[in-house]
């Protein structure tokens, strides 16, 4: 008898999450699909910050031809003269993983200028993309492009995070395994709906980037020596590099006690004096000064920073 109950009590939990989820859906759905437009009903006289071209897969260099699709609608909108600045945002947390560069050498490949074009390295979900457009880019306004599947939850995000936003649907053919991604998303849309209540912080934010300023500033690797109070500096707005400093910072080992040295450089990310480290050299080995401390990189750590700062010498 006890069992019989304890079966009943599941299926109704099973019942309720389900009800729960298709309701959810049918709400992102039913909120944002008046969103959707198509390109030739892009006002030309719009005010849009830029458009948003959310990453897919990559391989071998090349994007997927979903990702194609995405690529090829936003430089239809940009041809038509209608948004001038895009922002490509993907995936780039690993060194042998790269949607952006990828993105971007498409778009240069279709005769887009470099400034027109920059990149968000840590666009590792739809809501940290979104996220990151409104926190780091200062995105007011954006045109979203990707399928219309997809867009749903994507202008729903959005909305939760007082975006002004359109999506435009990029879909062109059906595509392998699309079964497979619609029940992704389903659940997927449960996901964010929830995040869009909590509003957290994308997994890395970091400092603000100005779509006024060139795109080439996003550019993996981007390089530029200016000088700080008579001092070298290295300017990096390298993500890969970015990340890699931060996670060294933030684990305990590397801190080896307080310095009072005076640096031989400064390594200043996304041009934010709170994200300037020191650098003592040693041989081929770099300490970094941070908030009075001193961190240790071993030689291949050091070798993360020395592979950025000789490639662009």
């Amino acid at each position: 008898m006890k069992l019989k109950k304890l079966i009943r009590l599941i299926l109704v939990i099973i019942v309720v999450c389900l009800s729960a989820s298709l309701v959810i859906n049918i709400e992102v759905i039913n909120t944002t699909k008046s969103q959707i437009i198509a390109v030739d009903e892009i006002e030309n006289n719009n005010d849009y910050d830029c458009l948003l071209i959310l990453g897919a897969g990559v391989r071998n260099g090349e994007p997927s031809k979903m990702l194609k699709e995405r690529l090829d609608t936003g430089i239809e909108i940009y041809n038509k003269g209608l948004i001038s600045t895009f922002i490509m945002s993907g995936d780039h947390g690993q060194v042998n993983y790269d949607e952006v560069n990828v993105m971007k050498k498409y778009a240069l490949d279709k005769n887009i200028p470099s400034s027109s074009v920059f990149m968000d390295h840590a666009g590792f979900s739809t809501y940290d993309s979104l996220y990151r457009a409104k926190y780091v880019f200062g995105v007011k306004k954006v045109l979203i492009v990707t399928e219309k599947y997809h867009l749903y939850r994507a202008l729903f995000i959005a909305n939760s995070l007082g975006i002004e936003a359109r999506g435009v649907d990029a879909t062109k053919d059906i595509y392998y395994g699309q079964t497979k991604r619609e029940v992704r998303e389903f659940l997927a849309r449960n996901k964010d709906f929830l995040k869009s209540l909590i509003k957290p912080k994308a997994k890395y934010v970091g400092s603000s980037i100005s779509l006024d300023q060139d795109g080439d500033i996003t550019n993996d690797n981007h390089i530029v020596i200016s000088t700080i109070n008579g001092e070298e500096n290295y300017y990096v707005s390298s993500f890969m590099t970015y990340k890699t400093i931060n996670d060294y910072v933030k684990r305990k080992e590397h801190i080896d006690f307080k310095c009072n040295c005076q640096p031989n450089y400064y390594l200043t990310f996304n041009d934010n004096k709170k994200d300037t480290y020191g650098i003592l050299l040693y041989g081929k080995t770099i300490h970094l000064i941070k908030d009075d401390k001193k961190i240790i990189l071993n030689e291949e750590e050091s070798k993360v920073i020395w592979d950025v700062i000789n490639k662009d010498k």
